[in-house]
This record gives C-alpha cells, structure tokens and sequence, in this order.
C-alpha cells in the first residue's frame, strides 16, 4: 500500500510497477479506519506524507498492524516526512529505528502557520476532537519563535490566537484542545482573513492548514489561492469525515 501525501504521482508506485510487484495508492486522507483494511498488504509505505492528513487514531492502527501482525512499514524522507512532516512523539515513531525529533532547529527556515479550524455544528464530536488533535500536533512541532495564528470558524471566524511569535506553546495546544463546537459554516470568510494574516510577514515560509468537513457554502476560492501564492503563501486542506465536501 503506497500512501501519498498530495495527489502527485509516485516514483515507487512506477518503481514497483516495473518489478512486477502489485500495489494499491491511497492518499493520506482516504486511509482506512479499520485494522482489518491494513492486513491485506504485505507492506506500508509512506511516500513524503505529513502527519497531520494522518492523524493519531489511524497511526495507531497502522501501528498495531506492524507490531501484531507483522505488516512491514517504510517511510520514505521528503520535507513533509519523519521530523518535519510532524511524526515526533507519535504512535509511527515508534516504528521505524530514527528519531524524529528535528536537530538543528536554528537552522531552520522562519515559518509563519495560521490554523483555520472548522468547529461547526455538522463537526461536533468525534470529527472535531481529530481536527483538534490534528491541529495541536501541528504546534507541537513548532519552534517558540515561530509564528502562529488560531482561528475556530462557523458561520463567523473567530480569531482564537492572534497571529503572532508562538511564545508559550503549552498554552495554544491547551487553547486549541479547548475549542467547542458552533453553528453554522463560512469557510470562505475564515481562510481569507488567515491570508490576510500571513500576506506582509516577513517570514521565509508561510503555510495554511485548514481542517473542515467541507460542508459550506461556494466562494471564489481560485483568487484567494492565486493571490496567497504572490504572496508566498502556501495551503493544505484536511477533510475530514466520510461526508467531507471535495
């Protein structure tokens, strides 16, 4: 089972293609739920999948078909995977023979992350406690200088950490757990103005991650993205839920 991070071709599926070896793609944010899904692959291999289209649960059940069952599991290295793909202190740590946790942090680029989080009324129970376990994992990778911006969303945006240095990191993990659930949903209004927020920092990376159900009304999503690119901003989008609106 080759998993993927984006929808981009992989080089492995090609590789094992040419060997003769059958194989099956999933992208990170169709894995199974169930161990059983898992037991059918003599192999897992991770192929530049950041952690957070994973999620805790699902990694727990990957790991429980390697250790009980003897399902081999790869990672291959990529900047969205093993440290920086936000794999430390995580149930796939505990698989592979590397540490995750990233060395050298000072050399690391400046980085600048706005979470935009759905907590709509159709996110209530298990799908928010993900996004929220998603999101406070995300921060955990973070270094104290890093900039981040919080905002829960329904059918208003709701700026819960203003854009800014990380500082206490304990505090907005414990923020972010604390989130509950709302109304209605306006996805659109939410994610311009974590654009907005990013647009004139001087920073060297400047990243996006939206965690929703997708269930919103239309908006001109195109420009906004367009315009966040000129401005070297970039976006991933988690859905989540069986019912997310692609």
């Amino acid at each position: 089972l080759i998993v993927n991070g984006y929808d981009t071709a992989s080089p492995i599926a090609a590789a094992l293609g040419k060997q003769s070896i059958a194989y099956d793609v999933v992208n990170a944010n169709s894995l199974p739920n169930e161990l059983s899904s898992y037991l059918q692959y003599n192999a897992i291999i991770f192929d530049n999948v950041p952690g957070h289209l994973v999620g805790e649960a699902k990694m727990s059940v990957i790991e429980q078909a390697v250790k009980n069952f003897g399902v081999g599991f790869t990672m291959v290295g990529g900047e969205n995977s093993f440290g920086l793909g936000g794999y430390f202190k995580t149930p796939i740590e505990t698989l592979l023979p590397v540490e995750m946790e990233i060395k050298g942090k000072e050399q690391l680029p400046s980085l600048g992350l706005e979470i935009v989080l759905d907590r709509s009324g159709s996110m209530s129970g298990a799908k928010l406690e993900l996004a929220k376990e998603a999101a406070a994992r995300s921060v955990e990778m973070l270094r104290d200088e890093d900039t981040l911006g919080f905002i829960a969303f329904d059918d208003r945006p709701w700026e819960i950490i203003e854009t800014g240095p990380l500082g206490k990191k304990e505090e907005a993990v414990d923020t972010i757990l604390s989130v509950t659930p709302g109304g209605g949903t306006e996805i659109y209004g939410s994610l311009a103005k974590a654009y907005e927020n990013l647009a004139d920092l001087k920073l060297q990376r400047k990243h996006i991650i939206l965690l929703t159900d997708g269930q919103s009304q239309p908006g001109n999503y195109e420009d906004l993205i367009a315009q966040g690119k000129e401005n070297g901003i970039t976006l991933s989008t988690v859905a989540i839920g069986q019912d997310a609106d692609a």
